[in-house]
């Protein structure tokens, strides 16, 4: 597999060197110093003003996560960003355009699935096209930084220790399960949900696996969160707050098995058989469209 830097990815290679930590250790003290780096960060965002979209958790926390992984790999570990799929190049700007494109073609994938059974309905609202613009965009920046956090904490450095001891198979299972907890207290949750976020752990973690780029799991993961509030204006794994889009509001009626109810899409059926599909695919190894041509001309220079 390719990694972040168009040369083969050692994910899951296991040979660390004998002075690699086991990774209950290392594990154990990513966790503190996410624990330490969130307060810390909550503090320095407590100035903030309040907005309607939750900026003050999303910046605290990628700040927090990121503190985390910086302090683990440069006192625990002694690894480099690049190795957990965050090193830095002209490169990251493609992995995170394409994985936003893919993220967002394969909601709307979902969505349509949705639609084909009749449940959905687009009336118009008050608003202007240029609303309707900075509504799109203040929500990708948003959703963007939600991600970069969820992604840094779930398969970042605990994916690549994981993979490391035992395998990158085991490990997206475990940071997959761990990801679909993380959503359990989230309102109108279902055990369908739950499962669904589970399944959407497993194709984000199978696309650093196959990549060794976490910039384009975090793209995966704006384009669907993206799609799901700006441009289908449903709720994202049962938030509203905030994600609001101009100009027409959607209405998603029954079945709630099929449609999510008010979990939205990512709890019903329609969903799984999208991220199901997704994962597969993901799984199945081979070329994966932009990513792998993108890759290819960098190994060339």
């Amino acid at each position: 597999m390719e990694d972040g830097r168009g040369t083969e990815s050692t994910q899951g290679d296991g040979e660390r060197g004998s002075g690699a930590p086991h990774p209950a250790v290392g594990v154990g003290a990513f966790l503190l110093f996410v624990a330490a780096g969130w307060i810390a960060a909550a503090v320095l965002v407590a100035p903030l003003p309040d907005t309607a979209m939750p900026w003050r958790a999303v910046i605290s926390s990628l700040l927090g996560v990121v503190v985390a992984t910086w302090a683990v790999v440069r006192w625990v570990d002694r690894r480099s960003f690049t190795e957990i799929g965050l090193g830095i190049g002209r490169w990251v700007s493609g992995h995170l355009g394409y994985g936003l494109l893919w993220g967002a073609a394969l909601f709307a994938a979902g969505f349509a699935l949705v639609a084909a059974g009749g449940a959905v309905r687009f009336t118009p609202e008050a608003g202007t096209a240029l609303g309707y613009l900075g509504a799109l965009t203040s929500m990708l920046l948003f959703f963007t930084v939600a991600a970069a956090a969820e992604e840094v904490l779930f398969r970042g450095y605990a994916l690549r220790v994981l993979s490391d001891r035992w395998g990158p198979a085991v490990a997206v299972l475990i940071t997959s399960v761990l990801f679909g907890l993380a959503h359990a207290a989230n309102p109108e949750v279902t055990p369908l949900a739950l499962f669904n976020i589970f399944l959407a752990g497993l194709w984000l973690g199978l696309a650093v696996v196959r990549t060794g780029s976490l910039w384009f799991a975090i793209g995966l993961h704006t384009g669907w969160n993206w799609a799901m509030a700006a441009l289908f204006d449903v709720p994202v794994s049962g938030l509203t707050q905030g994600f609001d889009t101009p100009l027409y509001s959607v209405m998603v009626g029954d079945p709630e098995w099929w449609t999510g109810g008010g979990f939205g899409p990512e709890g019903g059926v329609a969903a799984l058989i999208a991220l199901a599909a997704a994962t597969l695919w993901m799984g199945r190894g081979g070329r994966i469209p932009g990513i792998a041509a993108h890759a290819e001309r960098r190994s060339t220079r």
